[in-house]
């Protein structure tokens, strides 16, 4: 674990079981954006507006195919 987030945890267990879900959801809402999958047709389309070269597109979505997020 980090240092800073060592330095942290003493605070932590000073809060209460409500402090730290009004904390989680501080963290959630501020710093965390929800994820929003893109078919993998859109992204390429992007890429290829975006004038991004041919090899690199290509490496981009196969990598894409590869990744768990897009595994069916």
């Amino acid at each position: 674990m980090s240092p800073k987030i060592e330095k942290l945890k003493p605070l932590l267990n000073q809060l209460n079981l409500n402090e730290l879900e009004e904390l989680k959801e501080l963290l959630i809402n501020n710093y965390f954006q929800e994820f929003e999958k893109k078919e993998i047709n859109e992204i390429a389309l992007d890429l290829k507006q975006s004038e991004h070269n041919d090899k690199l597109i290509n490496d981009i979505i196969n990598g894409l195919k590869k990744a768990s997020v897009y595994e069916n």
